[in-house]
């Protein structure tokens, strides 16, 4: 089982893989008694997303600024494994 489960004052966000695959995953936002689905496989971003990379590329070689979205998702993982420097630690 592949998990991860974020908890706050709002309510919870469980993400777990379904039947042991290391691709589809399963998300879903609980508040209180109440259960909603994100996310439920079969998702459309697996492999897809270099696809989608390659075709946006095309349209415009310009840089694009949601780019920046993937320096946080990194930093959050990296917080989670225990990955940052004391350096990057000091920043939050």
């Amino acid at each position: 089982m592949i998990a991860a489960r974020f908890y706050g004052p709002g309510g919870a966000v469980l993400i777990e893989n379904v039947n042991g695959s290391f691709y589809d995953f399963r998300a879903r936002l609980c508040q209180g008694t109440k259960s909603m689905a994100l996310a439920e496989p079969p998702d459309p971003w697996f492999g897809r997303a270099a696809v989608e990379w390659a075709h946006q590329l095309r349209r415009s070689p310009r840089f694009d600024p949601q780019a920046e979205e993937h320096i946080a998702v990194a930093e959050v993982l990296d917080r989670i494994y225990g990955r940052l420097d004391q350096a990057a630690r000091a920043e939050y």
